[in-house]
């Protein structure tokens, strides 16, 4: 009888912990929480969504890897629920609302000024924490809860005009260009405000509708200025390759600019490279290696080529990867996932960064007086023999 209850005693021992340890009952364990990411997956921006969603994804994968983000000893699995929101300030709502309604949604990424100014009530009433890529100061100014993962175009500008001034003294006159909206807007008024500051005089300003592929006729008008340098501002590599090759065939012999940045084949392919040559241009991440670069943003060049192809890679790859992982980290670093908490904790600290040296939320200048911004190192390009080669590090 003895050795009967024995028996049964270790069955009932053994079921048990079989039950508990079993892959079901530990996943009961980790909790998941679920951030979102509204961009445009197609149109002439989608380059620049695909890559933020890819970057994310990637962060997202990385910290789950190693069981997830720890958060005062609970352990979260991160997912990314992705919306194309076909950069439109109509499809950024739809995609937060959409997340907000299916996924209690706390924490979102939002690619466009556009996108970012149209989702201001939606944040609010719903406490979301609100990361953009928004060149607009008008988001960061208009809500506490919207976060830069981008460094802002005013801060571009305010290191790119001084720059220019000591390395291209012979640049007196300037042109710009701009997408008639929030974003290309803002940039435009802050290369005139910091150029002006250099004593570079802006003599021709023309802004054009998002999706344009003809751009004759601004470049025309442009150059009827006669200015020293055609400036891009705030538009998509696409823009700015077909820019170039028309502004070359126009006859434009001068120096072209732009304070974001061309993906290289994509440009070469648009553009040829007799008519890129000499283009300067900005980026956040130089990925080979080399003296500029690090061994963390070179990894991350690998690893995003490993998981998504080389076709899609994008320069501005650095910033996109940042938000996400600065937002995993403060997570940790602040012990919970309650959104008015890690708003508030987001610019007390620094943050582990690809550039191998601690990053901080800034920009209080440009943000009403809020650090809400993550500041970032960046690197000037200028293309040369049909390749960009960085040129600064600033």
């Amino acid at each position: 009888m003895k050795k009967n209850i024995s028996i049964a005693k270790c069955l009932t021992v053994g079921i048990l912990l079989l039950i508990l340890g079993s892959p079901a009952i530990a996943a009961e364990t980790q909790k998941t929480l679920y951030i979102g990411l509204t961009a445009a997956f197609s149109g002439t921006a989608a380059r620049w969504g695909l890559a933020w969603k890819g970057a994310a994804e990637l962060v997202a994968e990385k910290y789950n890897a190693k069981g997830g983000v720890n958060v005062a000893g609970q352990k979260y699995k991160v997912e990314i629920e992705s919306y194309d929101d076909k950069y439109t300030a109509a499809g950024a709502i739809t995609g937060l609302k959409k997340m907000i309604s299916e996924r209690n949604i706390h924490y979102v990424f939002i690619q466009s000024s556009v996108g970012s100014l149209a989702v201001i009530p939606l944040v609010k009433e719903n406490n979301v924490v609100t990361f953009t890529c928004a060149m607009s100061n008008k988001p960061y100014i208009d809500s506490e809860w919207i976060f830069g993962s981008f460094i802002s175009l005013p801060a571009i500008a305010e290191a790119w005009w001084p720059w220019m001034a000591k390395n291209r003294p012979n640049i007196k006159t300037v042109a710009t260009i701009a997408p008639n909206d929030e974003g290309g807007i803002a940039s435009a008024k802050a290369a005139e405000d910091f150029s002006q500051a250099q004593g570079v005089k802006i003599v021709a300003k023309e802004l054009y509708l998002r999706g344009t592929t003809d751009f004759f006729s601004q470049i025309a008008k442009l150059m009827a200025a006669k200015p020293d340098m055609i400036f891009m501002c705030c538009m998509p590599g696409t823009d700015i390759a077909t820019i170039c090759k028309q502004a070359r065939e126009s006859g434009f012999k001068g120096t072209l600019g732009t304070d974001l940045n061309t993906h290289p084949k994509e440009a070469l392919k648009i553009a040829g490279a007799q008519n890129l040559e000499g283009l300067i241009e900005f980026s956040p991440g130089y990925y080979d290696p080399g003296q500029l670069s690090t061994k963390s943003l070179v990894q991350l060049k690998k690893d995003y080529i490993a998981r998504h192809g080389g076709e899609q890679f994008e320069t501005g790859l650095a910033c996109y990867y940042t938000g996400p992982w600065v937002l995993l980290q403060a997570f940790e670093k602040a012990g919970t996932i309650d959104p008015v908490k890690v708003r508030e904790f987001l610019p007390s600290t620094s943050y582990d960064s690809l550039w191998e040296k601690p990053i901080r939320f800034g920009g209080a200048s440009y943000s009403g007086g809020r650090n809400s911004r993550i500041i970032f190192p960046v690197f000037i390009f200028e293309w040369k023999n049909g390749e960009m080669v960085p040129i600064a590090f600033m």
